[in-house]
């Protein structure tokens, strides 16, 4: 949310093109949780798990380079594809690698970095934009 309300004011968005924004993300995860898990069962865990990134990768550069607010929701849907089919893909990858004692361990360890760390490094590298004067206003 700090993205809309210090990054995307350039493109001027409307209030409910801000919750387009914020909430786009959430809408590709789900659309990619429901079809890449399905998905990585016909083609593989490692075929998922790269299109994924490659997903998640092509939508991030598409957020970045947004021409307008239409394109950044769209963008944001494409990296919210892309995480959420990771998500599953993830977990399982962790579970079914290693041995059977190492897999429980390996699911705990993702969730703690994925969902402990990453968002607080998120917070963190928005202030330190914010420190630093990006963007200039």
């Amino acid at each position: 949310t700090n993205f809309v309300e210090h990054y995307a004011v350039q493109m001027k968005p409307d209030e409910h093109q801000k919750e387009f924004i914020k909430s786009a993300m959430y809408a590709g995860a789900i659309f990619g949780m429901v079809t890449f898990g399905p998905l990585s069962d016909i083609l593989g865990r490692r075929a998922g798990l790269i299109s994924c990134s490659v997903i998640t990768l092509a939508g991030a550069l598409l957020s970045t380079l947004a021409w307008n607010v239409n394109a950044l929701i769209l963008a944001r849907i494409i990296t919210g594809i892309g995480m959420g089919g990771e998500y599953p893909l993830a977990s399982s990858h962790s579970a079914e690698s290693g041995s059977v004692d190492d897999g429980a361990r390996n699911v705990a360890l993702l969730y703690l970095f994925g969902s402990g760390f990453g968002p607080v490094l998120c917070d963190l590298v928005t202030y330190f934009l914010d420190l630093a004067g990006f963007p200039p206003h």
